[in-house]
């Protein structure tokens, strides 16, 4: 009889069970973060909740399935249980490492894995930085998102600015970069908030671009001529923030700049412009920082220091000025030293036959005076390898410091610098990408392939 009785039992328990009102909604935001579940009534529509922070990745939005897919839709009522997929940008900003494509004489973007982030659509495509690309189409250019959305605005192409606008617009955090019209008039534009500012009373020069709020920019006198002796800080507003008798301002890269009197003397300020270092200066070489020409990278900059008939250092400086590490010029040792870049405790260096060096902080050789510089484009010191040449000239190769040897052999016409540890390579006319091992990750099938994100890099300040 009991068990009679127990059947009916879980027969009722079922049935509430299957006819409660109350669905569960998990919110799967990944990136070490909780899920979120919540409860809404059956055959109702979904409450988003506040969108998730990821520290420097963007949300795009809450997808149905893990590969990103099916944007859900907010406004469709739901009968079961749902799972809700956070969708952030796949690099976080500043460091995003999309490849440039060719097909079919238009332009895309592929992640170095090989999967199209962007259809080749376009007639011009720009790197990604901070999160934003220019592309150009039909005589017009806008902007793009990681994802390939395309914002609402559209500006018109024209020859005239198409050299100041190419492999020069540089992205802000605050989504604010500089542009310039038809009239060559500079405009600061707010990608976040869609909004112009033309600044006719002064000028920006190419390959400038807002950090901490600023930019540096010439003054223009009555006339409109632009006064190559008076340059300042502007904000967003158009605004002057620091203004003195600078004669030539650098941008501001871990919140100091290089600025030149009128005595030709370069100092190093700080956001407030307030004197931070004043060394004897000479140049400063620009480095890069993955996405734009930077002069300090990681709290490093890179300059000369003394008078001609006095001892003249090449030397690595802090941004208070503290020398750690320094080669005199002369110096018999070392002969005809230039460090070119720093980074993570390793100095590079090249000599008088363009041969390249690597050094640690104590002066001591990780790679000797062997290989043969590369092209601009691939020098420097990237995801712990440097880009070389063999002896002719002809072909490239990588050495890993790591491994204190040259793990990609000298088989290409031409190799990127090193990022998230792939290259892009050219063997025999094509394009594709190799890792640190030299293992083929995408095949040479491209006409085209780039993840070059330093054209145009000044030599020296």
């Amino acid at each position: 009889m009991k068990k009679l009785l127990t059947i009916p039992i879980l027969l009722i328990i079922i049935l509430l069970i299957s006819c409660s009102n109350n669905l569960s909604v998990v919110y799967v935001i990944g990136h070490g973060q909780d899920n979120i579940i919540g409860q809404i009534d059956r055959d109702s529509h979904v409450v988003p909740i506040d969108s998730p922070s990821v520290e420097n990745r963007v949300f795009f939005g809450w997808y149905t399935d893990e590969d990103f897919t099916n944007l859900f839709d907010f406004s469709s009522v739901i009968e079961k249980k749902t799972i809700l997929y956070a969708r952030f940008s796949l690099y976080e900003l500043g460091k995003e490492n999309y490849l440039r494509y060719k097909d079919d004489d238009k332009y895309g973007f592929l992640t170095p894995l090989g999967d199209t982030v962007v259809d080749a659509k376009y007639d011009y495509v720009d790197t990604f930085r901070y999160g934003y690309a220019l592309v150009v189409k039909d005589n017009q250019f806008t902007f793009i998102d990681t994802i390939g959305n395309e914002i609402s605005r559209w500006f018109e192409w024209e020859s005239n600015i198409s050299s100041y606008l190419s492999n020069n617009v540089h992205f802000s955090k605050d989504g604010i970069v500089v542009l310039i019209d038809s009239n060559k008039t500079n405009i600061i534009y707010n990608i976040l908030e869609d909004s112009i500012l033309e600044v006719p009373n002064f000028y920006i020069q190419p390959n400038k671009y807002f950090e901490n709020g600023l930019v540096s920019a010439y003054k223009k006198d009555t006339n409109g001529d632009v006064l190559y002796d008076s340059c300042v800080y502007i904000n967003a507003k158009g605004e002057i923030e620091i203004e003195s008798d600078f004669i030539e301002c650098s941008n501001f890269s871990d919140g100091f700049a290089v600025v030149k009197t009128q005595e030709s003397k370069n100092i190093i300020i700080n956001s407030l412009g307030e004197i931070v270092s004043e060394n004897n200066y000479g140049k400063f070489n620009y480095m890069n920082d993955g996405i734009k020409p930077v002069i300090f990278r990681d709290g490093y900059a890179i300059t000369t220091i003394g008078n001609i008939g006095s001892v003249i250092t090449n030397s690595i400086i802090n941004t208070s000025g503290d020398i750690i590490f320094e080669i005199e010029i002369n110096d018999i040792t070392i002969p005809n030293d230039k460090i070119i870049d720093f980074y993570d405790g390793y100095v590079l260096t090249y000599n008088n036959h363009n041969k390249i060096a690597v050094y640690n902080l104590n002066k001591e050789k990780i790679l000797d005076y062997i290989y043969y510089m590369p092209n601009q484009l691939s020098l420097g010191l990237f995801d712990g390898m440097v880009v070389v040449r063999n002896e002719d000239g002809t072909k490239y190769g990588a050495y890993n410091l790591d491994k204190s040897e040259l793990t990609v052999n000298f088989d290409y016409d031409y190799l990127s610098p090193f990022k998230d540890g792939y290259s892009v390579a050219k063997k025999d006319g094509l394009y594709g990408v190799v890792d640190k091992n030299n293992n083929i990750i995408i095949p040479f099938a491209y006409s085209y392939l780039s993840n070059v994100y330093h054209v145009n890099t000044p030599k020296d300040f």
